[in-house]
């Protein structure tokens, strides 16, 4: 499963192991030389069934509602704090990280219980502080909410959380 150009329903090769590019990146066709958005080549995504047949799978899904569309991977894992290695495969929408509680428990006592939250939607993934004690913090700054890229650090408390959104490798 990979992106197909709009055109001529062609192939499009991304990187099986490195992170997506972002919805809005600029992808061209080998074959016949189409440039468009990588969402555009993402909207024509399907198994070669469904192209075919002239069906297709969607995998950029809603950009306005949560969801996680099939064909992505998404992950937290934990660079550096006190739950350092510590990992979680993503599968749902919405992740709350906190302290006390949430989907993805941290440690660390700089956390807040409720510390931050991250959603998907579609093929972007937005993190937003939950109003927590020592804020959250992307590219050293602290922020309210911020949308980030296929992948992202962000700081909590004492902890460095790695998110990565990948495509899942083509099941033969």
């Amino acid at each position: 499963m990979g992106p197909r150009c709009p055109a001529c329903g062609s192939k499009v090769k991304l990187p099986k192991n490195g992170p997506l590019p972002p919805p809005h990146a600029k992808v061209k066709c080998p074959s016949c030389g189409s440039v468009g958005e990588l969402e555009a080549f993402l909207a024509v995504t399907g198994s070669e069934e469904e192209s075919a047949s002239g069906g297709a799978t969607r995998i950029a899904g809603s950009a306005t509602k949560l969801n996680l569309p099939p064909g992505l991977r998404c992950s937290l894992t934990v660079l550096s704090g006190p739950d350092s290695g510590k990992k979680l495969q993503v599968e749902q929408p919405r992740i709350v990280v906190g302290r006390g509680g949430g989907d993805f428990q941290l440690s660390d006592p700089g956390v807040s219980a409720e510390h931050c939250v991250f959603e998907i939607t579609g093929v972007t993934c937005t993190v937003k502080d939950l109003q927590s004690r020592g804020g959250t913090f992307v590219d050293g700054r602290r922020i309210e909410s911020e949308i980030l890229s296929t992948m992202g650090e962000v700081v909590v408390g004492g902890t460095t959380l790695l998110f990565t959104m990948t495509l899942e490798d083509a099941v033969a």
